[in-house]
């Protein structure tokens, strides 16, 4: 259709709507570790972590335990996906969207250019990496920083 077309003709193959299951999902084989990873927040996230895992096959890539059953902070993947969750608390990070980018100054010097409003100043982190935390224009929190949580630990 023509629809599928201009798609296709946009993206430089076919959209993504008309994919399989399979090929969205990775498992053909072709798809790189993700650079966007979605965060969540849990009230119990030990039990979120073994039902995420149960029911929809993630694995424990990183799990950091935290005090009375809480966990600081976990990475599941999913074929070549991650999303990063811990458990709700105080001072907890709010959830959002982590950016693994190259070059973590340049794109917060477009962000405040941009106007965002920035939560987290760029910094580098204990844990590695350089990185910083903004809203966008909606007020949807991201994570950027050059940080790898792919990489070998």
């Amino acid at each position: 259709s023509a629809v599928r077309k201009s798609c296709a003709d946009r993206v430089g193959g076919p959209s993504h709507f008309y994919k399989t299951r399979a090929e969205r999902i990775g498992q053909t084989g072709g798809m790189k570790n993700s650079t966007v990873i979605p965060g969540a927040i849990y009230q119990n996230a030990p039990a979120a972590i073994d039902w995420l895992c149960a029911v929809f096959g993630f694995e424990r890539h990183a799990v950091h335990p935290g005090k009375g059953n809480t966990i600081m902070h976990a990475e599941l993947t999913l074929d070549g996906g991650m999303m990063m969750l811990g458990s709700g608390r105080p001072g907890a990070h709010e959830p959002g969207i982590s950016l693994i980018v190259k070059d973590a100054d340049v794109v917060y010097q477009r962000a405040v250019a941009a106007g965002a409003e920035i939560v987290e100043a760029i910094a580098d982190k204990p844990y590695g990496g350089r990185g910083f935390a903004c809203r966008d224009l909606e007020g949807k929190i991201f994570y950027v920083g050059t940080y790898n949580p792919w990489a070998a630990k």
